[in-house]
């Protein structure tokens, strides 16, 4: 932003600032969304591709499932859904931060931005907000679709340390027999849990990414990394 906005530094230098981040917001937002569809488009592409090999290898042996594949699709879409909602997360304090700087502006009638570094920080905080805003917005828009072939009250194993949120999900398994299960990876007969599929979701929404786990195999987090592996006890 040129500085032909703050020559007088007064209120409505200020309210200047803030329309025109606003104006900038949207446009960025219609870019964005454009730009959005088309990815989802090819996302959607993969996981229709992915969903169709799967089905494919259904009356196969396991042994027959491209691993590799559903495990670098795994970990991508993992990875892509985890900075969404830890910017839905980040949401609320950023823009709560934004609007305090605004009101302090009107307060001191602009001439808050006086100061050059108090101005450059306002010109790349905006930026921020704007991103995690944008992909706040993929992350909602992206949650209200239910992305398993299982029913939302599909009744699923986990462990109290993952319901109370004392550990974090380790170990997800899909049972031949289409029981699934979400666990911490220190869970014990004793701490034993059972809820709807829909709930471990909406508690983990990330955890939406392991709907391209085949049937017949387990995924273990490993280094923030997802290892699939064929399930022998299965």
């Amino acid at each position: 932003m040129d500085d032909i906005f703050l020559r007088e530094h007064n209120l409505g230098s200020s309210i200047n600032y803030l329309l025109l981040t606003l104006l900038c917001f949207l446009v960025a937002f219609g870019i964005y969304v454009l730009m959005n569809k088309k990815g989802n488009k090819k996302v959607k592409e993969m996981y229709e591709s992915l969903k169709k090999e799967t089905d494919n290898n259904k009356e196969k042996a396991n042994e027959d499932v491209d691993i590799e594949w559903i495990t670098f699709s795994l970990n991508y879409s993992w990875k892509f859904r985890m900075k969404e909602y830890l910017s839905y997360k980040m949401s609320l304090f950023v823009i709560g931060i934004y609007i305090i700087m605004n009101v302090v502006s009107f307060a001191s009638k602009g001439q808050i931005f006086v100061n050059v570094y108090v101005r450059v920080f306002y010109e790349l905080y905006w930026i921020l907000v704007l991103t995690i805003l944008l992909e706040t917005y993929s992350f909602l828009k992206d949650r209200r679709k239910w992305k398993f072939d299982q029913d939302k009250n599909l009744m699923v194993f986990t462990d109290s340390l993952v319901l109370e949120k004392k550990a974090k999900i380790k170990l997800v398994a899909y049972s031949n027999d289409g029981t699934m299960s979400f666990l911490s990876g220190k869970h014990t007969i004793e701490n034993a849990k059972i809820v709807s599929l829909k709930e471990i979701i909406n508690q983990y929404p990330v955890c939406a990414a392991m709907s391209i786990l085949p049937k017949g195999f387990i995924a273990i987090k490993k280094q923030n990394k997802w290892i699939i592996e064929k399930d022998e006890n299965d």
